[in-house]
């Protein structure tokens, strides 16, 4: 099952004290990225990403929307919209959204949106199958006649 942005934020919370460079940051994973509805006439998605990592040994997550602006250029949809269980806390001063923007912007997480997205055209899904015709019980009797 995906993760969800949604359930991130019924996840137990994480306070986490921000280190002084962002080398010291933990470690987070790519989870997974949706790409939402049809394309617009211009042919741009927009869609969402998950994120996780380790924080003291306590299972963070963190996920946003994405607007594709252009082809190759995929932005956060909301900067202030950024869903988490992590809450920031530190000496810096830095509010929650503040850090979790820092977040966002340190992940290589638009080189993954552009994966998807680029399979996505490659490999596009067909459409639904024409449904068959349900035949009545004449066209069975003629058939076996």
């Amino acid at each position: 099952m995906e993760i969800q942005s949604w359930m991130i934020r019924r996840w137990p919370h994480v306070e986490w004290y921000l280190p002084a460079t962002l080398n010291e940051w933990p470690a987070f994973s790519h989870m997974g990225t949706q790409v939402q509805g049809q394309p617009d006439a211009q042919g741009r998605c927009v869609g969402h990403t998950v994120w996780l990592g380790n924080v003291d040994g306590r299972t963070a997550g963190a996920a946003w929307a994405w607007t594709e602006w252009r082809p190759g250029v995929v932005l956060l949809s909301d900067p202030n919209a950024i869903v988490s269980n992590l809450r920031c806390r530190g000496d810096s001063g830095l509010s929650n959204t503040v850090a979790l923007n820092l977040l966002a912007h340190a992940l290589p997480w638009q080189n993954e949106v552009l994966r998807v997205l680029k399979a996505m055209r490659d490999y596009p899904v067909p459409g639904p199958l024409p449904r068959p015709r349900a035949r009545g019980w004449r066209q069975d009797l003629a058939a076996r006649a």
